[in-house]
């Protein structure tokens, strides 16, 4: 069929399904458009035998359990995201993944089929490993059938970095985009607490690679090795950093490709490559010493994700991946992780859903992993077709379980005797449970690592001048909460005596992390971070994206912006809060500085002779069409030492915060900084403000049990923001 008939006929088609005469346009001048193919290879690896990597630290199965789950994040997301065909895409699994398998579908799929102009998308996860040859250090991938360098075999089978850039080059493309999540830095101790590293625990030294026939073919004898990857290169973090998968509720990922694809679904286009890398940074380094890198010869372009076409405009915390019988299977690949665990009682909508009386609200009947099944039973057939394949979909409820306790895990490299005296303690805190070594916790028990190797990342920085020291709070890949290590010769009880307002405030961030919803809010919302001294300039600006907002004057400077924002000691300090919707907007603002002190926002003291003070619910609040200053008057929020990252939450609602504001009233105090430490009042703030936004959402009759809280996202907005200070 010729182009020019193609074009008439599917505007009749499309015109008797109702599309109005732009939409159509826009349809037809897409239907016009010279066609770039898409081509992806994605590779992903859990099963590797000893014989391949190497003995675990800890004598576990060497085999990683996010790799394959990887594969699938990326095949969802260049589908129904940036319109790949899945043909188009070539996916090589475990045993399938061999160095010979990897090489021949780079041949036939992208070097055979790639035209100038095509985009191709390589992505890799598995282990990562570094080859000591002669005097030369290689950093490799490492295939499925990769073999450790023995003296009867002192050749390496892995895929060097030097051979993936050679074969890159082959590509008539500029437009290349390889996605490695894998590391090349192993630790000194195995991560527990649902943590694994992908990087080989040993550095093999080999006599050199092995030839692979197929390569020599492809590249030569002697092929020339570019200084930089080919188009883009974007990595899960730094050569000497560790890199990580996790056990999310029932998924295994890798942390980048999570934090990396789910920024994508939540992205509206164009998405610039160094806004996204930005926010997952962000997103990764909350919980990981790992930082993701922009890289390739293309990096300091100003370049849009996978070539910049992005058919699906709108951000979506889902899409529809099937559709029959009046059911649909969910995708949920734009969920945020601390809202995953809680989805299997969630109501989902779609995109073009304005209010939750419209009828297409529908509850999860039944979730595993990333997949989610809906019963779409009872919609008419109009409602069904926002429901078809490839449809994006938000949160339409959200539903917290009222009772949720911190996940601790103990250290496994204290004495048997120390951990069961941890267990025991522990266990007396009633918000506290523990975990296996396997299963995800919130943090971790335990003592630093006294004598870290040339290859670990684990800088653990003393807080006194004893370098025998004794118990403390980490994360899980074992980096140190501020202010919980204390001098050796304390007791176990009394160390837990110590960390528990600690723990009780990592719970309290944990419960409203858990609240964030910036891709499916319906309230348009916008904070910025603006610094006023020693010059006064926009630093940060975050919003909800679902809907439409004035457009941000000042927004274009921060394109470009290196993420996460670094704030020197000594700055001052001031947010903004702009209410773009026709009612009243409530708020609660809570902070995690540096020290992990959970701080909140106190509006200033009321003048004594004001005869009819408002009460103080009513004070938290922005009126409609206007911005409200935080602090407030004429003052502003110095940044002190120590220096660390800060976290900052602010919770937005269309009725106000009655139980938070009594919680608050409780602290106010006549400092004129306008904020306080709440101290071991964090978790009761961070109660009352789920039961206010429960209490807050006009259709608790739809999806409503005593145990649970049910967050309406037509009244609730969460938008969270971080930055580092530095000196």
């Amino acid at each position: 069929m010729k182009r020019r008939e193609l074009l008439l006929k599917s505007g009749l088609i499309l015109s008797t399904l109702g599309l109005g005469q732009v939409p159509l346009m826009r349809y037809q001048q897409a239907l016009a458009q010279p066609t770039r193919r898409k081509l992806a290879l994605l590779i992903g690896i859990n099963t590797y035998p000893e014989s391949v990597v190497g003995e675990a630290l800890d004598n576990s199965s060497p085999a990683l359990q996010g790799c394959i789950t990887d594969t699938a994040l990326q095949r969802e997301l260049l589908i129904h995201r940036f319109g790949f065909q899945p043909a188009d895409i070539v996916t090589l699994t475990n045993e399938k993944a061999t160095r010979q398998g990897i090489v021949d579908a780079f041949d036939q799929h992208l070097r055979g089929q790639a035209e100038p102009g095509d985009i191709v998308v390589l992505h890799f996860s598995g282990y990562g490993s570094q080859l000591r040859v002669a005097s030369d250090t290689l950093r490799t991938w490492v295939p499925a059938d990769g073999t450790l360098p023995q003296a009867s075999t002192p050749q390496a089978k892995d895929l060097s970095e030097a051979t993936l850039k050679q074969l890159l080059k082959t590509l008539k493309t500029k437009s290349v985009t390889t996605v490695v999540d894998a590391g090349f830095t192993s630790p000194d101790v195995a991560l527990t607490a649902g943590f694994k590293v992908r990087s080989r625990p040993v550095m093999p030294m080999a006599s050199g690679l092995a030839t692979l026939p197929a390569l020599v073919d492809l590249l030569g004898e002697r092929p020339a090795v570019p200084q930089l990857f080919p188009g883009l290169l974007l990595s899960a973090a730094r050569p000497a950093q560790l890199v990580v998968e996790c056990a999310w509720d029932d998924l295994h990922t890798g942390l980048f490709t999570y934090a990396l694809t789910r920024h994508l679904w939540a992205s509206t286009p164009p998405t610039k490559l160094i806004k996204l890398m930005g926010r997952t940074r962000e997103t990764v380094q909350q919980a990981a010493s790992q930082s993701p890198q922009l890289g390739g010869q293309r990096a300091d372009e100003t370049l849009q994700v996978y070539g910049g076409s992005q058919p699906m405009a709108k951000p979506a915390s889902a899409v529809v991946t099937e559709q029959s019988n009046r059911a649909a299977t969910l995708w949920l690949g734009g969920l945020p992780p601390d809202a995953l665990p809680y989805s299997d009682s969630a109501w989902f909508e779609p995109v073009t859903q304005q209010r939750l009386d419209e009828g297409m609200a529908r509850p999860v009947r039944s979730r595993s992993g990333l997949t989610a099944q809906i019963d779409l039973t009872n919609l008419t057939e109009e409602q069904l077709q926002n429901w078809v394949v490839g449809a994006p979909i938000v949160e339409a409820l959200r539903v917290l379980p009222r009772e949720v306790d911190l996940v601790v895990a103990i250290d496994q490299t204290l004495e048997r005797i120390e951990r069961v005296d941890a267990t025991s303690a522990l266990a007396a805190l009633p918000f506290v449970s523990s975990t296996t070594p396997s299963q995800l916790a919130d943090c971790l028990f335990g003592k630093p690592i006294t004598e870290p190797t040339q290859t670990a990342s684990l800088d653990i920085p003393t807080e006194s001048g004893d370098t025998k020291q004794g118990y403390g709070l980490f994360l899980p890949t074992r980096d140190l909460l501020p202010g919980t290590l204390a001098p050796q010769g304390e007791a176990i009880k009394a160390a837990i005596t110590r960390l528990t307002p600690k723990l009780q405030t990592l719970l309290a961030m944990k419960r409203l992390r858990a609240t964030v919803n910036t891709e499916s809010s319906r309230l348009a919302v916008r904070r910025n971070l603006t610094q006023t001294s020693p010059q006064e300039k926009l630093l940060l600006q975050r919003q909800t994206l679902r809907p439409e907002s004035p457009k941000s004057r000042q927004a274009e400077q921060l394109e470009q912006q290196a993420l996460p924002l670094a704030v020197s000691t000594g700055s001052r300090l001031r947010y903004q809060v702009a209410n773009f919707n026709p009612v009243p907007l409530y708020f609660v603002f809570v902070s995690l500085d540096a020290r992990d002190r959970m701080l909140a926002f106190i509006p200033p003291p009321l003048v004594p002779d004001d005869e009819s003070p408002l009460p103080l619910q009513n004070r938290y609040v922005v009126a409609p069409g206007t911005t409200t200053t935080l602090p407030e008057a004429d003052i502003d929020w110095g940044v002190e030492e120590p220096i660390g990252g800060v976290e900052t939450l602010l919770i937005c609602s269309t009725t106000p915060f009655l139980q938070a504001a009594a919680v608050l009233s409780q602290l106010t105090t006549k400092s004129s900084v306008q904020r306080v430490d709440l101290g071991e009042r964090a978790l009761e703030l961070a109660e009352a403000v789920l039961a206010d936004l429960d209490s807050g959402n006009p259709d608790r009759g739809i999806a409503n049990a005593a145990d649970s809280y049910t967050l309406n996202a037509a009244t609730w907005a969460t938008l969270a923001m971080t930055y580092d200070e530095v000196a």
